[in-house]
Formats: C-alpha cells, structure tokens, sequence
C-alpha cells in the first residue's frame, strides 16, 4: 500500500484528495483493475485517450463540529464529492456495454476494498455512491465511458493559537 500524500493544510484538501485517488489508481491497475490507464487526468479530460480515467472532485462540504477538545481544538468531517470517469474506447458497432462497466466495477470495488484511499480518510473511510454506464461525447466522437461516484469522508482538527 501507498503512503497517504499530503500537501498540507485544509485549504489543500482538494488537491490531497485527488492525488490520493490517482495514486490509488496508479497502484492498483494492473493487478485488481486488470487494465493499465494510458493516462490518469486531474480534471475531467476534453480530448481522453482510449483506457484512460479522470478524476473530477465535484463538492466539498463540512458538517458541524464533531468534538471539542478542550478550548482550543475543533474536529469535523470534510466530506468530498468526487466522479472517476473511465474512457474506455471510441464507441462503433462493435463496443460492448459490459467491456467498459467491467472496468467500472473493478474501480468501485477497488474503493470499497481499499476504503482510506490510500490513507487519505483513514478514520471515516470512503463511500461508493454510484457505478453507472455513461457515454461521453467529445468533440465529433462518442466515448464508452464509466461514472464511479464517491464520497470521501475525512476528519480534520483545527487548532487555533490561543
């Protein structure tokens, strides 16, 4: 397993979460996925290689605080909203629904096996929202493409100075 990336503070919090998803893909592709991405975009792609993903974090939002630690310290949940998008190929008549949502599947049951994402959340885990079928349409193409939606629930103290 990968060590959690970090990149400090909450104001990053999205960007932890997206490399922390993409190093989850990264490390498990070829063996759990069985497929090995030509390439892993930040945000969702406008021109996607074919068996390619892309992570797309969507909303964040922060419950009320969960626990006060004495005077000076607050924890609370971050939940973070993210969409993995799979291209799996150019769609002709030959392209098979169930090719591309096996993919799909195997990355939604990655997630529910690996639940910290890769220590990301380790306290309060990821939840699999959705694995839905959902063709892309780039440019003058359509893609076969895979939808695995996730929320990823992380706690967070903050200390303050006093």
């Amino acid at each position: 397993m990968g060590r959690d990336i970090d990149l400090g503070g909450l104001e990053n919090v999205l960007e932890n979460a997206r490399a922390n998803i993409a190093e989850l893909l990264r490390l498990y592709q070829k063996d759990e996925l069985g497929v090995r991405f030509t390439e892993i975009y930040d945000e969702v792609a406008k021109l996607p290689l074919n068996q390619s993903v892309a992570i797309d974090i969507n909303d964040i939002s922060t419950t009320t605080p969960r626990a006060w630690n004495g005077r000076n310290s607050i924890r609370y949940t971050i939940e973070i909203y993210a969409d993995i998008i799979y291209y799996h190929e150019e769609m002709d008549d030959k392209t098979r629904k169930r090719d591309t949502m096996r993919i799909v599947w195997r990355i939604a049951q990655m997630f529910m096996q690996h639940v910290t994402v890769n220590g990301f959340c380790p306290q309060l885990g990821a939840e699999v929202l959705s694995a839905d079928y959902n063709p892309q349409i780039i440019g003058q193409k359509i893609m076969s493409a895979g939808i695995v939606r996730v929320k990823l629930n992380k706690l967070h103290q903050v200390v303050s100075a006093d």
